[in-house]
């Protein structure tokens, strides 16, 4: 699932974003009178930003046609009408039919986070240049919310657990969505005026150091460590008492047990 989630959401962000933010640029620069613009930066970044604001439009239709699909989620017609017909003539045993009610493992929920990644990323790049983008940006996290938490919690069951270990990889995607934004508007700001371009790209800088320092604290040792590991760590110590202020994942929260009053942490099942 992860790997499929990072090759899904590249290849919508090469074929989706890259390519609707540069391909207009590219073909507006190749063009017979524009040829001798291509030896000069300036105007190189002051066509890419010209494009900017016109690309936004697509983009908006984009989110806003993005959120249609949840309703069909919801209804699952498809499944619905294979369900009746092979309940009908198909299914022939007991066993046959238990297997047609058994609830299903989410297969499309990879191609849903990438799809969830893509949306954010053009959220927050075209947030500064469209504003209604955040209006249908917010309704589709928000109706997602929704559709998928009743469907993973009374129509889907999945066959295993990540243990966490989807969100480093999707807590990287974002940043680097926030770095891309802070990144184009410094391209943005460089066609106006130099000096913007260099205030501009302190947030940048910032972002970037601020990845570095999450990925050394967290992501790493989450690499060496997992997350069963930590737990029988945790039974070893659990005379180890932690401060209040620390942030403690709920998989090791400190319960009480009726055979003894000593603290033990909570074991996932």
């Amino acid at each position: 699932d992860r790997s499929m989630v990072a090759k899904v959401f590249m290849f919508e962000v090469f074929n989706i974003y890259l390519i609707s933010m540069i391909g207009p640029s590219i073909l507006q620069l190749t063009e017979p009178g524009k040829l001798e613009e291509l030896a000069n930066v300036q105007a190189i970044l002051g066509v890419m930003a010209g494009n900017m604001p016109k690309q936004s439009t697509f983009f908006l239709n984009l989110v806003a046609l993005k959120f249609s699909g949840f309703p069909g989620e919801l209804v699952r017609l498809g499944p619905l009408i294979v369900g009746k017909i092979k309940r009908k003539w198909l299914c022939k045993t007991v066993r046959e039919l238990e297997a047609l009610h058994k609830p299903l493992h989410p297969a499309k929920l990879p191609l849903v986070t990438a799809r969830s990644l893509l949306i954010a990323l053009i959220c927050i790049s075209f947030c500064p240049v469209q504003p209604l983008i955040n209006v249908f940006g917010c309704a589709y996290f928000a109706l997602g919310h929704l559709v998928w938490k009743n469907q993973l919690l009374y129509v889907y069951e999945p066959a295993y657990h990540g243990f966490g270990l989807m969100w480093p990889r999707i807590a990287n995607r974002l940043m680097g969505a926030l770095i891309v934004f802070q990144l184009t508007f410094a391209v943005y700001f460089a066609s106006k005026f130099v000096a913007g371009a260099v205030v501009a790209l302190i947030p940048g800088i910032v972002s970037i150091l601020f990845v570095r320092y999450l990925r050394q604290m967290f992501f790493v040792p989450g690499q060496v460590l997992s997350m069963d590991k930590c737990i029988k760590e945790d039974i070893l110590l659990a005379d180890f008492k932690p401060c209040s202020t620390w942030y403690r994942h709920p998989a090791c929260t400190y319960v009480t047990t009726e055979e003894t009053t000593a603290e033990v942490p909570l074991k996932l099942s």
